[in-house]
């Protein structure tokens, strides 16, 4: 947690009494603080293990400094926060390969933090398919992966190609001006995997890994998603099978557990549950259960975009760094 940059938002908080909520529809997040630093007028946080970020504007906080202890608190002592935001607020910037929603309450360790003020747009009217993605990972991160599939559903489309596109080039200058931030080069794998430019993709995956040991897990199973989206499926099989218990025992590490982790391990039982029957019934016909269902996040395969160039490198699914 950065302290000095929880401490210096704090200086400037200002109480006030918080307005009603606009009748908006509202979901909410459980988890740690790990991240949080001011962006111009706004606060933003992040929650561990969840592909969310949030805002808040700390004038529209009664005793906003009780509000950041308990921010550091969650940080220190590992003990989870409950943040409503409003789902249609969802946002992505530049510099960052997750929404951001702007908060409506905070609720930790029996407090309660009221802090919607207004709502302010980053423009007059956001993009089809961007605000299309942020809904349905808002939906899958509250654990309701059922709406967040029809969701996803509605992004790609030329439209939302072309926003894409514009996003690739975004993620490619940063990724060149600032070319030891890694996180700007898996932007840009997953922008090119949303425009179906899947070889490109798996490619930049690969290489990310020995340069980003600690992130292993995440792309190996970025890897494995890319191949079972291409219908690959004994590749995205083998790819997750190589470490497995590792993948478990880190995907699953959550405690208390998200809604999204404790729908995905509840899903994962099921499979391995419909793996064993057939293993014991002897029947070796095709058996889709490690292959469907939520944790697909809508994502099916597409032809490659005709806005890409033709891909020529021969060095595409180059897994052998896993």
């Amino acid at each position: 947690m950065r302290r000095l940059e929880f401490f210096a938002l704090a200086v400037f908080a200002a109480g006030c009494s918080a307005e009603p909520e606009p009748q908006t529809e509202t979901l909410a997040s459980v988890g740690i603080v790990d991240y949080g630093e001011p962006e111009g007028v706004d606060f933003i946080f992040g929650l561990t293990r969840i592909d969310q970020r949030f805002r808040l504007n700390p004038d529209a906080v009664p005793d906003f400094d009780v509000l950041f202890e308990a921010f550091q608190s969650s940080s220190d002592t590992g003990r989870s926060m409950r943040v409503i935001f409003d789902v249609a607020s969802g946002r992505f910037d530049r510099d960052d390969t997750v929404p951001s929603y702007r908060v409506h309450r905070v609720e930790y360790d029996g407090a309660a933090f009221d802090v919607w003020r207004g709502y302010r747009k980053r423009v007059d009217d956001p993009p089809a398919a961007e605000s299309s993605l942020a809904r349905g990972v808002a939906y899958y991160s509250s654990g309701s992966p059922d709406r967040a599939v029809p969701a996803l559903e509605e992004a790609p489309d030329e439209t939302g190609d072309r926003q894409l596109l514009r996003a690739l080039d975004d993620f490619r200058q940063w990724s060149a001006l600032e070319p030891e931030n890694l996180e700007a080069q898996l932007a840009v794998g997953l922008a090119l995997r949303g425009l179906g430019a899947y070889d490109e993709a798996i490619e930049i995956f690969s290489k990310l890994i020995p340069a980003w040991p600690e992130e292993r897990v995440r792309l190996v199973t970025r890897i494995g998603s890319t191949y079972r989206i291409m219908e690959d499926f004994p590749r995205a099989l083998a790819t997750l099978d190589r470490r497995a218990d590792k993948l478990n025992n880190e995907f699953f590490a959550d405690i208390p557990p998200t809604p999204a982790i404790e729908h995905d391990r509840a899903w994962a039982l099921s499979v391995g549950a419909a793996l064993e029957a057939a293993i014991a019934s002897g029947s070796n016909a095709p058996n889709s259960a490690p292959c469907e269902g939520y944790w697909s996040y809508g994502e099916k395969r597409r032809e490659r975009s005709r806005f890409l160039p033709v891909y020529k490198s021969g060095e595409a699914r180059a897994v052998n760094a896993i």
